[in-house]
């Protein structure tokens, strides 16, 4: 995406006001370009039906992608963010985040698939 360049170039310099401006571009970005594949991923269903795709598929493909939805606003985010943290050579705080996410994932996953 070219945040990280900018946002280490910019740092370098103490070029804060660049710095601050590429973080906020970078999401105003990523934001803006979510609403298209949003758009898309809500009319999955029907697309992959013109598409002469199995009706099962197709609904099945359509739930999956509007559980993930959020995931792509976060996504928005988390990129910019994510430079902005390695840029100042802050890893504490994703590192945090993935050690949890990590130990989080196997039960969340199981009482997904086992239980709804």
């Amino acid at each position: 995406m070219g945040v990280d360049s900018i946002c280490s170039q910019a740092i370098g310099a103490t070029n804060y006001k660049l710095f601050r401006a590429t973080i906020r571009r970078g999401i105003i970005l990523l934001l803006v370009t979510t609403l298209p594949v949003f758009l898309l991923w809500i009319n999955t269903e029907r697309i992959l039906k013109l598409l002469k795709q199995d009706e099962e598929l197709a609904s099945i493909a359509h739930t999956f992608l509007l559980y993930s939805v959020p995931d792509l606003l976060a996504q928005s985010f988390l990129h910019p963010l994510r430079a902005y943290f390695r840029t100042q050579s802050k890893t504490l705080p994703l590192s945090v985040c993935t050690g949890i996410a990590s130990v989080l994932h196997f039960p969340v996953t199981f009482l997904l698939v086992s239980y709804l």
